[in-house]
Formats: C-alpha cells, structure tokens, sequence
C-alpha cells in the first residue's frame, strides 16, 4: 500500500512536470492525467528492479508499532494485497504554492502476526497470534510540498520536503485475530463481535499510525530516488512508446519460427501490457473456485498463481485454413490461497478450513484456442479468439501444505498431508481441472484482449 503510492507518485510528477510538450494530455487535462496514470498501477505493482522497486502486491512489511488510546499493539510479517487494483481518483498539482496531492482507492487484505494488550475504546485485550485485515474501499489522499533544486552535478531535480496524509475506510472492514485471550473462545468470539461491529471507529482511531509509518518510508526513499533524476529525463521518459512485444514477425504457420518468438514473449506478456488490456498473470490473480467432484467439496478464494513467466515453450501450430492454434508448453508453478475443503479424496475422509500451498513441478499444459478472422473499427483485420480447451498433465511431482486440517489435530492433518504428497499423481489429475481451468480462463481473456489491439499484419507475417 505504501510503497505503491510512492511510485505512483514518482510517474505523476513526470506527467505533471512535462505535461505542456506532452503528446498525452495537455497540463489542464486532469481527466487525461488521471487516466495515463491509471495504466501505469499494473505495470509497477509487480515491482520495477532496475530502481530498487520490490513487488508491490504483495507488499511486506518488517515491523509497525501502535501505542494509542490504551492499545498497545505490536504488527509484525505482514503481507498486503489489492494494490493492481487500486485506482487513481484525483491528481492535482499547486504551482504557486508547489504543492502536489494524490488520491487514490482500493480494497486491500493484511495478513500478519499481531501481538495486543492494554485497552480497545472500553474492553480490555490481550493476543498474541495471526491477524487478518480486510479494508474494503479504503481511500487515501497525499499531500507533498516540494521546491525545484540541484544534485550534485549541476541536474535541476524535484526536492519533496515533506507529506501529510489523509484517509477513510469508506465500506467495511473485518478483523479476524487468533489467540486472544490464549484461545479462551466465548472471549475470543465477543472481542471480534465488537471489532467488526464496531469498524469503522476502530479504524479511524487507530489507522494513521500504521498509514504514517508505511509512508514514511515511502516519502524517504522517494526523496532519493527524486534526487538522482533530472527534469531533463523526464521528459524524455514522458515519451518512451507504448509497451510492445519486442519479437519477430513470423509466418503463423512457421512453428520453428513462432516458437522462439513465443518463447521470447512470455516473461514481456506475463508481466502485463496495460495498453493491450493484458493484465499481470505473475502472478496471476485466479478466480474464485468452487466444486463438488468424486465426494470432494472444495472451494479456493483470494488464490494466487505464481510461476507463468518461466515457462517452456515446446511447440506453437497454427492452422489457418481450420482457424486454430495450439501452445505446447511446460513449467514449474505455485498455488496459494484460502481454501475449505469437506467429504473424501478418493478414500479418506477430510474437512478442513485454512491456507493452501500447492506445488506443482514440470507441469505440462496444452492450450487450444479456436479463432475468427474480423475487421476492427478502423477496418483492419484481428484475430478474434472464440473458444479453448485445454489439456495438462504434472509429470515430476505435487506437493500439498494445508493449515487448519480437522480443526487443527495434528495427527489427523499429519496423516492427511502423507497421504496426499504420496498419492500427488492421482489427485491431481482426479482434481486439478477445475484449478487448473480458472488459470486457463485468465490467460484466454488476456490472450484475447491482446489479440483485439493487435492488427494481424503488425504481428504476423502474411503472404504477398
């Protein structure tokens, strides 16, 4: 959350600096502004390495104390998503005053150790345990005075001198703690009543601790990013082109040709081309699941997919007279998420409520898409992909990692997971089309997307 709104801002000064050259939006164009900004958010929440910029969705923070009001509260290890999705809702910028302000919302998710005591408004707690925050439509406004300077060679650069910032949970947000008051349940269960009955106090009481501490360390290490780039690049950077695939044309029918070319895709399209409407697919945000197969009652939620920018491309067939193509590919991924499981796996019975890690090594997967040739608004011809299907087969091993299996007995989940990792082959091709189904149907509405802002003579090479 936070690094992210200090990234953004870096973008938002070039754009606001340069914008009277600019070939985007002219400086009294907020509307254009805040949309150029907006197809930036999933191009830096993967993290940009070449600046120092690690993932921003996930987010990890080390460590953030709250001593307010009588709570004492200890945040430690914590992982924040929702930030691909955030969006910019207002960009303005004071000359006179040399003020910059930044609005943006998003729903966000905070998982981390917690460690409480003292008071909350008018009850006692005492925890010491995991915690989950869900903040649903949190807005934040950041405000930044700044004034013109000079590095140590002479660049004219953007100096911030400080920031201020403002925010409102505006929806709902819910807390869930484990251990409080050492596993006592009927304590346990009216201390989350009251939080999650009482949120919206609870946020506006204690929230803006954790917020400055976060942006902070924003604001110090834009400060120094600011301080190593001249104006003059900028400007140049305000013009760079639109992302595209840097990669040959090739006959769509040349597989030796279109594999390299693929191959050479793969990491640039994983990582998401905002212009294209392509968003990140490493990772991949899947879709919720659900399904009642072979006795198994089992759903996924908030689940992640992780490994898509390594894979092997092994073959590409196209046939145009039939109007389909195939991708042949094989790679090595990760699954997480929350997931609840009950009824049987093949023999056993199970039932389980938690967190889920699935590795699957050298998976291969074959991807079929059945396409029309059509005519865009300016009359071009694009490929329009009309359906998919899918096969996929994990050739070198599965391994399963569930928390919360039969309400925490150990020796019951202990059993579960030996059975599970020994029999990884069966279950995962008896379950695994309805996950696996969920990533395919990202990737073909992102492969689609791409396809509609693609004229086929700019990515293909077509007979005379």
């Amino acid at each position: 959350m936070f690094k992210m709104s200090g990234l953004w801002i870096i973008f938002l000064v070039q754009i606001i600096l340069v914008a009277g050259d600019s070939p985007k939006c002219e400086k009294s164009d907020t509307a254009c502004l805040v949309n150029t900004a907006q197809e930036t958010v999933p191009v830096l929440t993967p993290g940009l390495p070449d600046i120092g910029a690690p993932s921003l969705d996930p987010l990890h923070l080390d460590k953030v104390t709250v001593n307010l009001a009588g709570l004492n509260l200890l945040v430690r290890d914590a992982n924040i998503k929702g930030l691909r999705k955030s969006v910019i809702d207002k960009i303005e910028v004071d000359r006179s005053k040399k003020i910059l302000e930044v609005r943006y919302h998003t729903d966000l998710v905070m998982k981390n150790k917690y460690k409480a005591s003292g008071q909350l408004l008018i009850l006692p707690i005492s925890g010491d345990g995991d915690m989950t925050l869900k903040l649903k439509h949190l807005q934040v406004d950041m405000t930044m005075p700044f004034e013109y300077g000079k590095n140590a060679n002479g660049d004219t650069i953007l100096d911030l001198k400080s920031f201020s910032l403002k925010y409102d949970v505006r929806d709902n947000a819910h807390f869930h703690l484990t251990n409080l008051f050492n596993g006592n349940k009927e304590l346990s269960d009216a201390m989350l009543n009251f939080m999650n009955t009482s949120w919206k106090i609870l946020t506006e009481e204690f929230g803006l601790p954790i917020l400055t501490a976060g942006h902070q360390v924003i604001f110090d290490a834009l400060k120094a990013y600011m301080a190593t780039q001249p104006i003059e690049e900028y400007l140049a950077m305000s013009r760079k082109k639109k992302i595209v695939l840097p990669v040959d044309k090739c006959k769509l029918t040349d597989s030796t040709c279109m594999v390299p070319a693929f191959q050479k895709a793969v990491p640039i399209f994983m990582a998401g081309l905002p212009d294209m409407d392509v968003a990140v697919l490493d990772v991949m945000e899947m879709d919720d699941i659900k399904f009642d197969l072979s006795g198994l009652q089992f759903s996924l939620t908030e689940g992640r997919l992780k490994g898509l920018k390594t894979a092997v491309i092994d073959n590409v067939k196209w046939s145009e007279k039939k109007k389909k193509f195939e991708v042949d590919f094989h790679v090595n991924c990760n699954i997480k998420g929350h997931y609840t499981a009950g009824g049987r796996i093949l023999i056993l019975p199970i039932t389980g409520d938690g967190q889920i890690t699935l590795k699957l090594k050298n998976i291969v997967v074959k991807f079929f898409v059945d396409y029309d040739i059509e005519k865009n608004a300016d009359g071009v011809e694009i490929v329009v992909p009309k359906k998919y299907d899918f096969q996929f087969e994990v050739k070198d091993g599965a391994h399963f990692t569930m928390t919360n299996l039969f309400n925490g007995n150990k020796e019951l989940s202990d059993t579960m997971h030996t059975f599970l990792n020994e029999n990884w082959k069966q279950i995962a091709t008896e379950f695994g089309r309805p996950i696996m189904g969920s990533a395919a149907n990202t990737l073909f509405k992102n492969v689609s997307n791409f396809f509609k802002k693609s004229p086929i003579k700019d990515i293909a090479e077509l007979a005379a």
